[in-house]
């Protein structure tokens, strides 16, 4: 792999928080790359470490020890964009306004612009709606434009679908690829959804939970035309995947 080929390095990225208890380790020492037009999912059960894990990389948190790169720049977070565990949108403002916010200064934003990414996400024709009250899904949306709208290299999803049931997560999980077979950025997405992680990831990294640590990776089958690998390959990796989760 030659050096421009990844969006983000992380190298050796260790976090521990400090309680009455003592020292607790949330993330063991570990590192990856995510490759550019990649959807990389960091796979793990729950307290496993991945949102620390993706709030470090955005910035958010810093870590004990290590570096994160994106592109050729250390430490410049500018290229990402974070859609955290329970996707926000503010209630007051309408759909557009709340992707208006993602735009960069001097960028265009005149309404054809904005429907654009409503476009992108099924939202065309919601444009003046407020979003108070509406579901998760209908406010992931949002997230997921105003993510695009800031023209990131990279966008980080904290598992923002994981409060809607499995046949819904399916319309959404499509849609990602979809919008990603079009755009030119990569995902890196946190989540326990073993099934979800094998129909749409490229690689996937599992993250145990007691040292936080990566420490396995699989390459998912191919998908086909319609995105859903069902061979003896993809049932064989997801009992490997589940022996990891539940042993």
């Amino acid at each position: 792999m030659a050096e421009n080929d990844f969006i983000l390095k992380a190298e050796k990225i260790s976090k521990r928080y400090i309680s009455p208890a003592g020292a607790l380790s949330i993330i063991g020492e570990t590192g990856f790359e995510v490759l550019k037009g990649e959807l990389l999912t960091i796979l793990g059960p729950p307290a496993s470490g991945k949102s620390t894990l993706l709030k470090i990389l955005a910035g958010i948190e810093t870590p004990d020890s290590g570096s994160v790169t994106y592109g050729q720049f250390q430490e410049v977070k500018t290229d990402a964009a974070f859609i955290p565990s329970e996707p926000s949108a503010l209630p007051w403002l309408s759909v557009e306004e709340n992707i208006r916010l993602g735009m960069r200064a001097g960028q265009e934003q005149d309404t054809e612009t904005v429907r654009k990414f409503t476009q992108a996400v099924g939202l065309n024709g919601y444009e003046k709606h407020i979003p108070a009250n509406k579901s998760t899904g209908f406010r992931f949306r949002i997230a997921l434009a105003r993510a695009m709208a800031m023209e990131p290299k990279l966008i980080l999803m904290d598992d923002p679908l994981r409060e809607l049931l499995p046949e819904r997560k399916m319309d959404y999980y499509k849609l990602i690829r979809q919008i990603m077979s079009k755009g030119d950025f990569g995902v890196l997405w946190a989540t326990t959804d073993i099934t979800g992680a094998m129909l749409i990831s490229d690689r996937i990294l599992l993250q145990e939970q007691k040292s936080g640590r990566i420490v396995r990776e699989f390459h998912p089958a191919k998908r086909s035309t319609a995105g859903i690998p069902v061979d003896d390959e993809f049932f064989g990796m997801r009992a490997e995947i589940e022996l990891f989760f539940y042993s």
